[in-house]
């Protein structure tokens, strides 16, 4: 119960109780009685102001001792989802080579296992895609590139409210008049199309299926990112400041 409410405290407020760390990591054994509880605590007091080389022992203890073949597959999953826990709250604590070697159990015989190595591949193809391979970094989207990697202590403070580009869109989108509705007389006349019977005047346009292409130009997704931004910036110094909107 001590060790809930201090680990709840520490991930509340981001405080600094660095020998919490140490005291729990020695009782990280599977053999260990309510071993998933004291994963709780430590997953519940990390946060991203912990000093990577703080936590960095315990995600260790996790891996050399839970994610291991020669534990069981509910071990092994149980590890990976402890992993996933910690990491999720301080991201930097892993690192390139261990993250790689972890999501190899993508394909792990045993579900919970390859479930659990799945769910850590989709943290970091969220957060940190760089220290994934690049065939499992997915493919590139407008968030994964605007993506910023934050370094230890770093903050992310805009000049703008991301987003903002949305009340022009909305506006944009009051202005438009709806289309007229069609009258009796060509309501018979639009619902017939006449069709050649020659099948050789009968032609397919085929150009939409380009649409679907995997291949994502990371060009036209750079150039509608920067087109947003400027746009929220516009809105959120002039329009919204103003009291316009």
């Amino acid at each position: 119960m001590c060790l809930d409410v201090v680990s709840r405290l520490i991930g509340l407020h981001k405080l600094f109780l660095f020998n919490f760390y140490p005291y729990v990591q020695r009782f990280l054994q599977p053999h260990q009685r309510e071993v998933t509880r004291l994963m709780q605590f430590v997953a519940q007091a990390s946060h991203e102001l912990v000093p990577p080389d703080v936590l960095e022992p315990v995600l260790r203890a996790l891996v050399n001792n839970f994610v291991t073949e020669r534990n069981s597959s509910d071990a092994m999953a149980m590890g990976l989802n402890a992993i996933r826990e910690l990491c999720s709250r301080a991201p930097l604590v892993m690192n390139q080579d261990l993250l790689q070697d972890l999501v190899q159990y993508k394909n792990y015989r045993e579900k919970s296992v390859m479930m659990a190595a799945r769910a850590l591949l989709h943290l970091y193809r969220v957060n940190l895609p760089t220290l994934l391979h690049k065939r499992d970094r997915g493919r590139p989207t407008e968030a994964s590139i605007e993506l910023k990697v934050k370094q230890y202590g770093e903050t992310d403070a805009k000049d703008y409210v991301p987003g903002a580009e949305a009340l022009v869109n909305d506006k944009g989108k009051k202005k438009t008049k709806e289309p007229a509705e069609p009258t009796e007389d060509n309501s018979d006349s639009d619902s017939w199309v006449d069709i050649s019977d020659n099948e050789g005047d009968f032609e397919i346009d085929t150009d939409s299926e380009d649409d679907d292409d995997d291949d994502v130009s990371l060009t036209v997704l750079n150039n509608i990112i920067v087109t947003d931004k400027h746009i929220s910036q516009e809105v959120s110094c002039v329009q919204v400041l103003l009291g316009k909107y």
